[in-house]
């Protein structure tokens, strides 16, 4: 059973969340954070919530010691928090997973402790459909994006087009139960200024924040000026380079908190996992079962730079879902290469689709075959990554997302020196 440990300076406040707590999980008490550390000493558990306020060490202190021990723990904080300022350094300091502010309920503190200790699912979870790996750079910022969730306050959402914007928007108006969510493109700047202006509380997503007019810009800042309990919470989309392109004012008053999502191509552990989870959607679909990805298919896969993120990826899986015909996903299949592919004698029901010719790549000369252009880009791209991480194959296979060992049987394929 999941054990969660309970700190706080009130015996009477230990006794309300253990009442609370009891019949979802095994409870643990202490009277202070150095009491805490010295039943962390001799116990496992797998959370910790704690009052922030107490004697001696606070709350946050207690918390951040805990990461340091072991960021396995999860971590938790009752608080009075409600300065934002203040709750992001408690968030960069000590990692905190979950707010809960006083006065709380049972049922949210239930919920709460749930989902951080893990006695739920992640079916329940809204974060859930930002796929990703455990190494994945996302998991980070999805952690972030869970705590800032329950709070009213504006955020900007960093990353390229395709990246998956709209998806952490959703999952953050679901996860902080601000219903209903819109999310809309401020190009359709008459749309965007009837959202800003509904009083229909909720969470407002305002896409491509960088190319609204000044006036639209100077809109929203009024908004944010002169906020009431039934103005929408805004979270604003923006390119990677878009913030020099906002209002000064409106900059700062949006940015609170800027979460950055990053490209395809720097979460290549996540491909895999976003490809699976787009097959079966697209099967399910379309009324269709193929046999999966090929060992080429993956290859091809983690091989291609995604400068369309997650559309393109989506797209490629949907093709080569329809294209496979009952069969197993090639990369003829998913077209990776365009155009260039096809015209190159791209015939989808050929015998050997690895032998299939494509567009060279990037500085690459004649033609050759698909095996052979995918282990040239996978060449390339291992020996960027040594590059990058001052040759450090540990770091460098953690970026790829293989594993050392599968890391330096490649290097020896290709014959590449780590030194």
């Amino acid at each position: 059973m999941t054990r969660v440990l309970l700190v706080d300076d009130e015996p009477r406040s230990l006794d309300a969340m253990e009442m609370a707590l009891e019949e979802v999980c095994e409870v643990r008490r202490a009277l202070s954070a150095e009491e805490a550390l010295e039943v962390l000493a001799r116990e496992k558990v797998d959370a910790v919530l704690s009052d922030q306020r107490m004697p001696g060490m606070s709350g946050v202190d207690l918390l951040a010691e805990i990461r340091m021990r072991d960021p396995m723990i999860g971590r938790m904080i009752v608080t009075g928090y409600t300065d934002p300022e203040d709750v992001i350094a408690a968030i960069n300091r000590a990692g905190i997973q979950r707010f809960i502010r006083k006065p709380w309920h049972p049922e949210e503190l239930v919920e709460a402790v749930c989902k951080v200790a893990g006695c739920t699912g992640s079916a329940d979870d809204p974060f859930a459909v930002i796929i990703h790996d455990e190494a994945s750079p996302v998991r980070g910022l999805v952690e972030r994006a869970r705590i800032l969730a329950p709070f009213s306050v504006p955020v900007l959402i960093l990353g390229e087009d395709g990246a998956g914007h709209a998806l952490l928007a959703s999952a953050m108006a679901e996860a902080g139960e601000r219903r209903p969510f819109r999310s809309l493109s401020v190009l359709d700047e008459q749309a965007a200024r009837s959202a800003i202006d509904a009083r229909e509380g909720g969470t407002l997503h305002l896409r491509d924040l960088d190319r609204a007019s000044p006036a639209l810009q100077a809109h929203l800042l009024d908004l944010l000026g002169n906020q009431d309990a039934l103005a929408p919470r805004i979270l604003a989309s923006i390119g990677p380079r878009g913030l020099e392109k906002l209002l000064p004012e409106l900059r700062y008053g949006l940015a609170v908190e800027t979460l950055e999502l990053p490209a395809l191509r720097v979460r290549r552990c996540d491909i895999i996992p976003l490809a699976e989870h787009y097959r079966r959607q697209a099967e399910e679909g379309h009324g269709v079962v193929t046999q999966g990805f090929s060992p080429d298919a993956r290859e091809a896969l983690l091989a291609h730079d995604w400068p369309g993120n997650l559309r393109e990826l989506e797209s490629a899986v949907i093709r080569g879902v329809l294209l496979a015909e009952g069969g197993a996903i090639e990369p003829v299949h998913l077209r990776l290469a365009g155009r260039a592919s096809e015209e190159a004698g791209g015939n989808v029901g050929s015998a050997d689709p690895a032998a299939e010719t494509v567009a060279p790549a990037a500085g690459a000369q004649g033609g050759g075959t698909l095996r052979e252009h995918v282990a040239a880009l996978e060449a390339r791209l291992i020996r960027e990554a040594l590059a990058r991480h001052g040759g450090n194959k540990s770091r460098a296979a953690e970026e790829l997302g293989i594993s050392r060992v599968g890391l330096r049987a490649k290097l020896e394929r290709y014959g590449i020196s780590a030194d």
